[in-house]
């Protein structure tokens, strides 16, 4: 249920030569940008022509996430704290491995 373009799919439409589910907005710019195949599989799409509204797919959504703007909001902030937290782990680990090897020559951690 979520788009290997943007996340959340709304305004659903269909691959029909792979049934992959997109966003209109975005399958239309990367099928107008020349890019006539599906982004996740790269299956040649022969046009937008090849494209099919999916109502039903939307109709789940809706029902899945009635409040889809919260929702995406909430990702987006998770998404900002696993940031965080990768980089912060990063800094750890420098500083780990900084203070191994000053105490491994003989400086003692700085």
């Amino acid at each position: 249920m979520l788009s290997p373009i943007t996340g959340i799919i709304k305004k659903t439409r269909t691959v029909m030569e792979c049934m992959h589910r997109f966003c209109r907005e975005c399958i239309d710019k990367a099928m107008r940008l020349g890019n006539n195949e599906c982004p996740a599989c790269r299956t040649h799409c022969a046009s937008r022509r090849s494209l099919r509204d999916d109502p039903n797919f939307d109709t789940l959504i809706e029902c899945l996430y009635p409040d889809i703007e919260k929702y995406e909001e909430e990702v987006a902030i998770s998404m900002i704290f696993l940031d965080c937290l990768s980089f912060l782990n990063g800094v750890l680990e420098c500083i780990s491995v900084t203070g191994l090897l000053n105490l491994v020559s003989g400086t003692g951690f700085s």
